[in-house]
């Protein structure tokens, strides 16, 4: 998994490693420079920028330093159509420096605003942007601002250094960033760039390795990705009950697509025994229909699930499940019990009602709550785009009220633990926006934590997590699986090829 870092901690890196090592303070500039330089380049190296101009636009700060020393680098490096725009700059920084070498070497440095940067503007086959980085501590106003609107109104694709400008710890919902094709991320990677509401403008992002020392950084935040898929190894001798035996509460009526959805993607997590509890007043109907629910599951009325608890290796509640009292209640005698418990969907909306909060205790009974926004919207009493634009600090302060590990289904899914643990899974699967593929993810980590409580597998602490970031993982490959394969796709279409990534041998 990749490191993640704010933006405050990735200037505090910044100052540690020049105080550990004794460097001089543009020492870490030119670093940045060459790394910089190399990655661009083999963008550069396309046809369409044969012969194109390249503009580099600086701020005050370290990160305009940064884009005018690569500038240079790319000079040296046989780039001959090339300028900058800059804002004012103190004399004696870094950016002032950078800007006065250019001008040594004779590459064209305007000032904005002015009639020359708005005709280097004007002409620019690619934009570097280093208005500003990880010092910003509001948002963008003023010549910044209208330099970044200025840049946004260009036709040329734009290369952002470490983050977008504007972008930065705490974002408020709404605020003007730069609009990236690439962001060339200097390693560790700023959590910020991970924002739902931001991810889209980051575009592609490019890690440039090799600048702080391998490991630097102290973040409980990660990245995962498809190369952090570690299914359980199962021993060819499990019987069912080593699998995971797990309950459903979910369903009704009018509302059964979704339990059978939950079911159905349960079944193809590997869970060996599914139980499904319906409401009492349909289970004679249902049960007199069919022999048994979708994935195989047994049927049962929601009445007996307290005095069956202890057949069961975990339990998921929500999805369609009606919002009412007798619901309440029965989550609340779910919340005391010592079953490991996912809640999902309509539970979560009647989850404040459920009880004081949290699970009492030590803290080792596996919780897992996996919301939408607007479930956390509604759990938090934050506005959803608020959530969107910095996720990070509503979600670690419910995980702790909770005593749960948290999944923010979204564009690029947040997984937070208590004690502060946060991981990230970086999504961008279109597919997956399709009703139905929150409650395949539901089942599917439901099935996962039941597998561990029945094997005993890790400390009992950090398998909601852990099922949670599995689920994350296996969701999104299946679901660029299923469009390679399909093209659009019903949330249905998933269930193979999740079974696929976790049954094969």
């Amino acid at each position: 998994m990749r490191r993640l870092v704010s933006a405050a901690e990735a200037l505090r890196l910044d100052r540690e490693t020049l105080l550990a090592w004794g460097l001089a303070p543009d020492t870490l500039m030119e670093a940045a420079a060459s790394r910089l330089a190399s990655t661009l380049e083999g963008l550069l190296a396309e046809e369409r920028f044969r012969g194109a101009s390249l503009v580099a636009l600086a701020g005050a700060g370290n990160n305009g330093g940064d884009a005018l020393a690569l500038l240079r680098h790319l000079s040296f490096a046989g780039w001959k159509d090339s300028s900058a725009v800059v804002l004012p700059a103190a004399v004696d920084s870094l950016a002032a420096l950078q800007a006065g070498r250019l001008r040594s070497g004779g590459i064209p440095v305007h000032e904005w605003p002015s009639p020359g940067a708005s005709a280097a503007l004007a002409r620019a086959g690619l934009l570097i942007d280093g208005i500003a980085g990880t010092g910003l501590k509001g948002p963008l106003h003023g010549a910044p601002l209208d330099l970044l609107r200025a840049a946004s109104a260009c036709s040329a694709p734009i290369a952002s250094i470490d983050l977008p400008s504007g972008l930065r710890d705490g974002a408020g919902p709404g605020e003007e960033t730069m609009p990236a094709t690439w962001t060339l991320s200097i390693e560790p990677r700023k959590l910020c760039l991970l924002a739902p509401a931001y991810r889209p403008r980051a575009g592609v992002i490019l890690a440039v390795e090799g600048v702080f020392p391998l490991g630097a950084g102290r973040s409980g935040a990660f990245l995962a990705d498809s190369g952090d898929l570690d299914p359980p190894s199962l021993a060819s001798f499990l019987h069912k009950g080593q699998r995971g035996r797990l309950a459903l509460l979910a369903g009704s009526p009018g509302m059964f697509g979704a339990a059978s959805l939950a079911l159905e993607a349960a079944a193809a997590g590997g869970a060996g025994l599914l139980t499904h509890y319906v409401e009492d007043s349909i289970f004679p109907s249902l049960a007199g229909r069919v022999a048994e629910a979708p994935g195989g599951a047994i049927l049962r009325p929601e009445s007996a699930l307290i005095d069956e608890l202890g057949r069961h290796d975990a339990v998921l509640v929500g999805p369609g499940w009606a919002l009412s009292e007798e619901h309440a209640r029965l989550l609340g005698l779910l919340l005391e019990s010592e079953v490991a418990l996912i809640i999902d969907a309509s539970a979560l909306r009647l989850l404040p009602q459920s009880g004081p909060g949290g699970r009492e205790g030590p803290g080792n009974r596996p919780l897992a709550l996996t919301p939408h926004p607007g479930e956390l919207s509604a759990l938090s009493g934050l506005p959803v785009d608020a959530i969107l634009a910095s996720p990070g600090g509503v979600l670690a302060e419910l995980s702790e009220v909770w005593k749960a590990a948290i999944i923010l289904k979204a564009g690029t899914s947040w997984i937070a633990a208590p004690g502060g643990e946060l991981c990230v899974v970086d999504g961008q699967e279109p597919g997956l926006a399709v009703a139905g593929s929150g409650d395949v993810l539901a089942g599917l980590a439901a099935a996962l934590l039941a597998g561990f409580e029945a094997r005993d597998e890790g400390g009992r602490g950090g398998r909601a997590a852990r099922a949670l970031r599995l689920a994350a993982l296996v969701h999104l490959d299946a679901g660029r699986s299923a469009r390679a394969e399909k093209g659009w796709y019903r949330a249905g279409d998933l269930l193979t090829f999740i079974a696929r990534s976790l049954g094969q041998p």
